[in-house]
């Protein structure tokens, strides 16, 4: 019987062309060739979207932008950030300006415009967000709406009336 990479699926024919045909599709699909044409778009900014206490925290990676090709705006709870990576061009520039020359051999790098919405799951306080970039990453933080913190309701102990019957 012939060996196969996956030994729980020895004397299985079929099972073991499964998962031939699966490793096939990972190579092509999930391949690096794959990820970068849909980051070099420039259509993708990762971001983090946390929860903390009464607020919550949003941080996106924006290699290569400055603050002012960001803008952020809120409406609805949903948090819309928009801006512009720095394109291939303008690195290039940059680097010819400085009297380098170069050629890429890879390029990973975003370029373009994005634009992520991002739906936050309670009421937010827009006028109070507050916003911070530092070494290319964007961070926002956005407390939220009294309404959605929450009350806690204190309990008095007192009479209880009772029905006459």
């Amino acid at each position: 019987m012939a060996e196969t990479r996956y030994p729980a699926v020895r004397g299985m024919p079929e099972l073991s062309a499964f998962f031939r045909s699966w490793d096939e599709f990972i190579r092509r699909f999930m391949s690096p060739s794959f990820f970068e044409r849909t980051l070099t778009m420039g259509s993708i900014a990762p971001v983090d979207v946390c929860e903390r206490n009464n607020e919550f925290v949003i941080r996106m990676a924006c290699p290569g932008c400055r603050p002012q090709d960001i803008d952020v705006t809120v409406e609805n709870d949903v948090v819309r950030i928009r801006g512009k990576f720095m394109g291939h061009e303008e690195m290039e520039q940059a680097s010819q300006t400085a009297g380098h020359h170069e050629s890429c051999l890879i390029r990973e790098l975003p370029t373009g415009r994005f634009e992520r919405d991002i739906a936050l799951p309670t009421a937010v306080n827009a006028q109070q967000a507050r916003a911070t970039f530092e070494n290319g990453l964007l961070t926002i933080v956005l407390p939220k709406a009294q309404a959605a913190q929450g009350h806690r309701i204190q309990i008095a102990a007192g009479q209880t009336t009772s029905a006459a019957t």
